[in-house]
């Protein structure tokens, strides 16, 4: 169980991602490339700036479909040796 001052450091880094999502989306960017290097795939024609566009365009989707969503955390994940982006939704208040 989380104690309450993890419970409001994870919220303040929440708020921190929500006001300035730039630089999450630019972690899920190199975690991404990582993960394909990882897996011997070509990433030379992996461009930051698009990738982080593409996240843009994914979350306020997703704000959209789901009212109560407020904003979208990306994580990297490998499934069947595929690298795969899981957005994770955070709820509004």
């Amino acid at each position: 169980e989380a104690t309450p001052d993890a419970t409001a450091q994870t919220n303040d880094w929440i708020e921190a991602l929500l006001n300035n999502p730039d630089r999450h989306y630019e972690d899920v960017f190199h975690r991404y490339v990582a993960a394909k290097d990882e897996l011997g795939e070509d990433t030379s024609r992996l461009k930051k700036e698009r990738f982080v566009q593409k996240l843009y365009k994914n979350a306020a989707n997703c704000m959209e479909q789901f009212d109560d969503c407020r904003g979208v955390l990306f994580d990297v994940v490998v499934k069947d040796n595929k690298v795969i982006l899981k957005p994770q939704l955070i709820p509004k208040e």
